[in-house]
């Protein structure tokens, strides 16, 4: 068994149980969860999976293996394995924090965006795109719910679901939600901002594949524009170059 499966069978193991006695003390798995967060942080993935799966055990402990508070470090495990290329270990967690969450019985829990979130890259990373669209629109619909619909927090949701629209050749939704992206990093950055350029790029790549390569040069010579604002000869510039180049 590899040393991944170990950590999480003795997981397993150990949440359905019930505790009894004291609680794990709270200043055990602030510790943990702070030398998890410094090796997370630092890419170091491998020294941080044992942590994760301890702040797992300490916050089932005290709260309960059922307990909606356990969902967060579930989360944080299952971000780890992501990370590790490990996405069916990864996958199963994510699903995990979600149960625990929906026995909440709230469906607009933004607590349930980062498992979904998770959840949707997984599907992905597994190539079960149609899969994937579920969970990715379901978190941007509770951020559009809960932080209004030109929410910025959407956009790195929203790149995996156009993706997985376009894998999907659901052309029309994808254009739809393209554009939708697009305006939203318009509305919360300017139309003129240097963070434009990937999203204006996006957008133009998805219209030189769908054949709209007007429309697309358009759109590079914008982002040109956009990085000799910023700075003459920018580098950022050489992507719209080349697009425009394409699309000639």
């Amino acid at each position: 068994m590899s040393r991944i499966a170990t950590l999480l069978a003795l997981l397993a193991c150990l949440l359905p149980q019930q505790v009894s006695g004291a609680e794990a003390p709270a200043d055990e798995r602030s510790t943990s969860y702070r030398q998890y967060r410094e090796l997370f942080d630092a890419g170091n993935y491998i020294a941080a999976l044992p942590l994760a799966v301890r702040v797992a055990e300490l916050t089932a402990n005290q709260f309960g293996p059922e307990a909606p508070e356990l969902a967060n470090p579930l989360t944080n495990l299952a971000t780890t394995l992501f990370r590790m290329d490990q996405y069916g270990d990864a996958l199963d967690t994510y699903r995990r924090a979600l149960t625990l969450l929906e026995l909440t019985g709230n469906s607009t829990d933004p607590r349930l965006i980062a498992p979904l979130h998770g959840l949707g890259a997984s599907l992905r990373a597994l190539e079960r795109h149609e899969d994937a669209i579920v969970p990715l629109k379901r978190a941007v619909d509770i951020i559009r719910n809960r932080d209004g619909l030109h929410a910025p927090a959407q956009l790195p949701m929203l790149r995996l679901l156009i993706a997985s629209y376009e894998q999907t050749r659901r052309n029309e939704d994808a254009t739809r939600e393209h554009m939708y992206a697009f305006n939203v990093a318009e509305q919360a950055w300017g139309g003129e901002d240097p963070r434009m350029i990937p999203v204006i790029a996006e957008l133009a790549q998805w219209y030189e594949q769908t054949g709209r390569y007007s429309a697309a040069r358009l759109l590079h010579i914008r982002t040109v524009q956009i990085a000799d604002r910023e700075r003459p000869m920018s580098l950022k510039a050489i992507d719209g170059l080349r697009g425009i180049a394409r699309t000639y």
